[in-house]
């Protein structure tokens, strides 16, 4: 499901960047990796559902420092050469379906917009989204179930979790890296070569 169309992400980014309502939102940085060009225009839909048990990303301690939390991330993607570029406001889902849907891209994906009977659906399920505040320290967990519909039935699921953490220092900003951080490297982690193999068709 697409969470935000491209004007509603444009609207809410341009309204973050003007500091409507206060520091209402939280920045994720997402670094690419190396580019593996081996999907050559391979068409591939992409949906994404957050399916976390609890809503709430923040446990009490951590809130404090992001009280004015309304839901929205503001996605930079960093390219593998350092340059960088700001993809517009999501909510979790799609910060998840941007970040995923640039990946594919990069590697030679053809990202759909609609479903269709003769190509890959990957169904993406954030399950885990958590921060907390602990002696001093940040500590950020990611996790989420990947299931890759082949158009001969088949489907190929694997499971990407990771947690990290970082010594309080100036506040918030420091969760905001260990975020950036924990998020690149849990979607990094699929295995798209696996995945998308045109020999598992």
């Amino acid at each position: 499901m697409k969470c935000f169309s491209h004007h509603l992400a444009m609207i809410a980014l341009v309204c973050i960047l003007a500091g409507c309502g206060g520091r209402s939102y939280v920045n994720v940085a997402y670094q690419l990796p190396e580019a593996y060009k081996g999907f050559p225009d391979q068409p591939v839909y992409l949906e994404v559902t957050d399916a976390r048990t609890d809503a709430d990303m923040f446990t009490p301690d951590a809130k404090a420092a992001f009280r004015h939390f309304g839901g929205l991330f503001s996605l930079e993607i960093i390219g593998v050469n350092g340059a960088s570029e700001v993809a517009g406001a999501y909510d979790l889902a799609g910060l998840f379906e941007a970040a995923l849907g640039e990946r594919l891209k990069r590697q030679g994906v053809t990202v759909l917009d609609a479903p269709q009977a003769d190509a890959d659906r990957l169904a993406v399920t954030v399950d885990s989204f958590r921060i907390d505040l602990k002696q001093h320290k940040w500590l950020a967990e990611v996790g989420y179930a990947v299931a890759l519909h082949k158009p001969s039935g088949t489907i190929i699921k694997e499971k990407i979790r990771g947690n990290a953490e970082r010594v309080k220092l100036m506040g918030r900003r420091d969760i905001e890296k260990v975020i950036g951080e924990i998020f690149s490297d849990t979607v990094n982690r699929l295995d798209l070569k696996r995945l998308l193999d045109p020999a598992r068709r």
